[in-house]
């Protein structure tokens, strides 16, 4: 027997599918896949995707696969002489978003994956450093 999947795992495949949505919404299609039967289910919803780091919180109340967001997005940030010399970069502030993400890895389009250690720094191999 296979491993169940989790609220936040359900959670965060069907706002990569479906977008942003508001807690009600996604409470509703969760249920209908049967991934929450709890008496309450819009508080177990809302704990498993306050808890998941790949999922965010919109302003406007929706919420959002943070790795669905940044499909194809393209990221900059200049360089200073500490992360050249360490061939590490510092997400904060430029790159704050990837933070939570570093947590699973992110896998680069240039090859590897980012992970986050310690917290904000990512090891990865930069682009251009000849690494």
């Amino acid at each position: 027997m296979g491993r169940r999947t989790t609220i936040a795992e359900a959670a965060l495949a069907v706002l990569a599918q479906q977008g942003p949505l508001e807690l009600d919404e996604l409470t509703r299609l969760l249920a209908e896949q049967g991934v929450t039967r709890a008496k309450r289910p819009t508080a177990s919803v809302r704990q498993a995707v306050e808890r998941e780091p790949r999922v965010a919180l919109l302003l406007d109340g929706r919420w959002v696969s943070v790795p669905a967001t940044l499909e194809g997005a393209v990221l900059t940030h200049i360089l200073d002489e500490e992360e050249v010399a360490t061939e590490s970069l510092s997400v904060d502030p430029d790159l704050a978003l990837l933070d939570p993400l570093g947590v699973h890895g992110l896998p680069l389009a240039s090859g590897g994956a980012w992970s986050a250690v310690p917290k904000g720094i990512c090891t990865a191999p930069l682009a251009g450093s000849g690494a």
